[in-house]
């Protein structure tokens, strides 16, 4: 337990944010929490040199903590625009999202005019829809007057929840729907991190219309995907082919991608013979402005926490355990941002993780190993890895998407190597594709060479038999099952391969 404790008191930390929001009708919360809170503490101190009891002290506690966390961070004042929710309002507001044209802006409450009665601050997110507006007329951080009637966010169904509650997982409980000639631009956030965030965006707009250039539809949607995070132009029928071969996250930058960049990334650097402690920082920093350029979604924070811990615990010097490297970034995360824990992406993203890491080198000794550096080896492992994902992932992804797709275990091995190439050749497209048109049009052209292939083995994959099975009836009962089904099978056949290797 020594050498994975992080991932446990991250464990401990999450589930208890699942007690806080399925207890949100308990009375008297913050005095119980409290109390529990100290309780736990004066037992942990008490508990130094008693290893068991300390542990389950510093876990309850944690627990205890992960509440109070969730129920700190969904609190709302008394002036937040909630509580306007059905009004005719005029608020002055700041964008807070990466508009791409005119209408569905994330943006932030700050003043509330008040007619003959001065102004309110308030706070809180809202979703603003501006009819008529042209596209790019507004950016992050700009700040506009606005007028109108804040709306409760519709309940219409999204998967196994609705469309209000997934906005309200996000901290946005309002909408407002204007005509373009109620809002009035009157200023721009000044502040230096603001500069810094719009500069970004503007260097993603401008990246995106250079890929419009050099790149046709629908090549041009994939790679604005893969490395801007921008999935608008994605063709329907390509998203159909990736939802039912299981492989729609590798157009939805997360870990995947980010670790290719940064094993690119590193490997450049060395090769440039920079120094490793400088190379680190580097490496840092450069994820940091990759994380805000590909609009900063959850997933690619995620991958970007992770991957810094990994480089930052190397520039200490100090080697831990992929298990801690896992729970402490879910841990920071969650700290950040408690909701997280109740997105899909978050499930996926360290479910696919931990499966990775715990079950794929059983299933590797089950296949009787390999000579290092062999094809053997290569093959054994990348099936190892793409089953391990697949069955460590098939009770979520049957009861949040309905459907269990076996096909997802050959398109992995055939798709991801594929996908490192045209990582590899879009990187090679955007920066020295800068400084050079001819270079630009060759990385173009290979790249979308590339893509095809990917295209044309998604579309096979997704048409063969058995490809994939809709199972829209699948509950939390069928999950649960499932994932106790598949603990009895690794307890059994995990120790099988121990035993045949000792042998």
């Amino acid at each position: 337990m020594k050498k994975v404790y992080l991932l446990y008191v991250a464990v401990f930390f999450a589930l208890g944010e699942i007690i806080g929001k399925s207890a949100e009708f308990l009375k008297d919360r913050p005095l119980i929490l409290l109390f529990l809170g100290f309780i736990f503490f004066i037992m942990l101190l008490a508990s130094v040199r008693k290893e068991p009891l300390f542990i389950i002290s510093l876990f309850a506690l944690f627990a205890v903590l992960g509440t109070m966390r969730y129920d700190a961070f969904n609190a709302t004042p008394k002036n937040h625009i909630k509580n306007l929710v059905g009004r005719k309002v005029i608020l002055e507001v700041e964008i807070a999202s990466d508009p791409l044209d005119g209408s569905g802006l994330k943006a932030e409450g700050k003043t509330l005019i008040l007619p003959g009665q001065g102004e309110k601050q308030v706070c809180g997110k809202m979703l603003v829809r501006i009819r008529g507006s042209e596209k790019n007329a507004y950016r992050y951080g700009d700040i506009l007057r606005v007028e109108g009637t804040l709306r409760e966010i519709p309940r219409y169904p999204l998967g196994k929840s609705d469309y209000r509650k997934f906005l309200a997982n996000k901290k946005i409980y309002a909408i407002l729907s204007l005509k373009k000639e109620s809002v009035k631009k009157i200023g721009e956030v000044r502040s230096s991190p603001a500069k810094f965030v719009r500069f970004i965006y503007i260097v993603r707009e401008k990246l995106g219309a250079r890929v419009r250039v050099f790149f046709n539809r629908p090549y041009s949607g994939v790679v604005e995907a893969l490395f801007l995070g921008k999935r608008g132009d994605l063709p329907k029928p390509l998203k159909e082919s990736l939802s039912k071969t299981g492989t729609f996250h590798i157009l939805a930058i997360s870990g995947l991608h980010v670790g290719i960049i940064y094993f690119i990334l590193r490997l450049a650097l060395k090769v440039m013979k920079v120094n490793p402690k400088a190379a680190i920082i580097l490496s840092v920093l450069f994820l940091a402005c990759y994380a805000v350029l590909t609009g900063a979604r959850p997933s690619i924070l995620r991958a970007t926490v992770m991957f810094s811990i990994l480089s930052l615990s190397g520039l200490f010097g100090r080697k831990t355990s992929v298990y801690n490297l896992v729970g402490i970034s879910a841990l920071l995360i969650l700290l950040f941002n408690p909701n997280q824990l109740f997105e899909i992406g978050f499930v996926l993203s360290y479910g696919a993780v931990l499966s990775i890491v715990y079950i794929s080198p059983k299933i590797y000794r089950l296949l009787g190993g390999a000579k290092s550096g062999t094809v053997a080896a290569y093959l054994k492992g990348a099936i190892s890895v793409s089953f391990a994902a697949w069955v460590g992932l098939l009770g979520v992804v049957a009861y949040y998407f309905g459907i269990i797709a076996p096909v997802t275990v050959i398109a992995n091995i055939l798709i991801i190597p594929l996908l490192f190439v045209i990582m590899g050749a879009g990187i090679l497209f955007f920066i020295p594709g800068i400084f050079c048109k001819y270079m630009a049009v060759i990385f173009a052209g290979s790249t979308t060479f590339f893509i095809f292939l990917l295209v044309k083995i998604v579309e096979f994959l997704r048409n063969l038999p058995c490809a994939y099975f809709n199972v829209y009836g699948w509950d939390a009962k069928n999950a649960i099952t499932y994932y106790i089904m598949l603990l009895g099978i690794i307890l059994i056949f995990g120790g099988a391969g121990r035993k045949r290797k000792k042998n």
